[in-house]
């Protein structure tokens, strides 16, 4: 955890130590559902973990400015705008 510590030392936002002690929490998690020792896991398991979260639903977040709101109150985001990564 030491990574984590430098991490906030740091002049990064205090999200990004958090973000990436999440990732660890998710791999753990991974490792223990399948009851392997984080310090026995494998390139196999790596690359396992990474095609669960790939195939993974994402959870869905009401916008702050939606919420309160009924679904048929809300517009369906724009189509006409730039594609992401491009």
């Amino acid at each position: 955890m030491l990574y984590l510590k430098e991490l906030m030392a740091r002049d990064s936002s205090p999200l990004t130590p958090r973000s990436y002690g999440m990732d660890l929490l998710r791999w753990f998690r991974f490792l223990w559902m399948l009851g392997i020792e984080w310090d026995r896991a494998t390139r196999e398991d790596a690359r396992d973990f990474m095609l669960w979260m790939k195939s993974a639903d994402k959870p869905v977040r009401v916008h702050w400015r939606h919420r309160g709101k009924a679904a048929s109150e809300v517009s369906p985001p724009r189509s006409d705008g730039p594609v992401p990564g491009h």
